[in-house]
């Protein structure tokens, strides 16, 4: 019997966004390399984390998943249809199959309609549930997974009548009306409070048990997707330069972009001691073209020679474990 295949693959997918330069006589096109090169699969039912500072490419990726961008190279397959080759009809009933749910819950929203009618938009436009009672069932049970209230002064709110992470709720509930089997959520608690955070963290843990989601889970944060994922996927710079069990990537890291990010996660109880032994590595710079060599050469505080001009491609480095260093299987330590 053959093992079934991944629900996503993204197979050496490239965005370069064109930028032009403003001088009057010289119109050359630059290019900013958002997503460069990257490949992965997810398997059905399973959270993979893509995590990076902002500016590696995190975004672009989801949207590129989402077909919301068109690559510039590469090809996605969902369910082993190749979108990338799909018109806006085609892609129509696979994206009942594949869902968003985005970073902001204030500007995601349409502040003139009520949450009835949020939740009920999908279900037009796919032509859904066309009876009013069934459409309003769906909504109810949808409601009831977020854990919202399916009241009628509920239902008739509109979301400036509604808290961060109440419109956050709404927005998983609207992702999950059309019963999708992929949900990729991007940075979905970065903008509420700490207090209301962990509430929607655990609801996304839950909605994955109770109903089988895949997720693709957007971060720049590596505790959270240590919670949530089951593998994660570490960017810099339009790459994937570490991949791996969530377990894996945070306890024993190999790339020193990975364990730069792992310094960067406060402790748990107040140190004043916290960071002061962190070497100074700078930030995520813009580049219209990448720095030769290992991208993350410039920050890195372990590179020689070689990473100056050679670029390190993503190798195996363990069971699952793969890491675009040079040095990378050398490195690992436990945390």
């Amino acid at each position: 019997m053959n093992e079934p295949g991944p629900i996503l693959r993204v197979d050496d997918v490239y965005k370069w966004f064109p930028i032009k330069s403003q001088g009057f006589r010289n119109r050359e096109a630059h290019f900013v390399h958002s997503v460069d090169g990257v490949s992965l699969e997810i398997q059905l039912g399973e959270t993979i984390g893509i995590v990076g500072e902002s500016g590696s490419g995190k975004t672009t990726l989801a949207r590129l998943i989402m077909r919301l961008e068109d690559p510039t190279k590469g090809k996605i397959f969902f369910n082993d249809t190749d979108i990338t080759k799909l018109n806006g009809r085609q892609m129509k009933p696979l994206r009942r199959k594949m869902q968003m749910i985005f970073q902001d819950p204030y500007g995601a929203l349409d502040p003139r309609k009520t949450v009835y009618a949020l939740l009920t938009e999908p279900l037009q436009v796919h032509k859904l549930l066309t009876e009013r009672g069934a459409r309003l069932q769906r909504v109810q049970e949808c409601l009831a997974l977020v854990e919202l209230p399916a009241t009628e002064a509920f239902l008739n709110r509109v979301p400036d009548e509604l808290s961060g992470g109440e419109r956050q709720r709404v927005g998983i509930a609207r992702a999950l009306v059309l019963d999708p089997e992929l949900v990729v959520a991007d940075e979905p608690v970065s903008m509420l409070d700490a207090s209301v955070k962990a509430g929607v963290a655990d609801l996304l843990v839950s909605l994955k048990e109770r109903i089988g989601l895949t997720y693709v889970f957007i971060t720049h944060e590596l505790a959270l997707a240590y919670q949530l994922c089951d593998r994660i996927a570490v960017m810099y710079l339009g790459r994937i330069v570490e991949i791996g069990s969530a377990e894996v990537v945070v306890r024993s890291p190999l790339h020193e972009y990975s364990r730069l990010l792992m310094d960067a996660i406060p402790p748990p109880h107040p140190d004043p001691e916290w960071g002061t032994s962190i070497p100074e590595r700078g930030e995520l710079p813009f580049f219209l073209e990448p720095p030769a060599g290992c991208r993350f050469h410039p920050r890195c505080p372990a590179a020689q020679a070689i990473c100056e001009t050679d670029d390190p491609s993503l190798v195996e480095v363990g069971d699952g474990h793969f890491v675009a260093c040079h040095f990378g299987s050398t490195k690992g330590t436990q945390r």
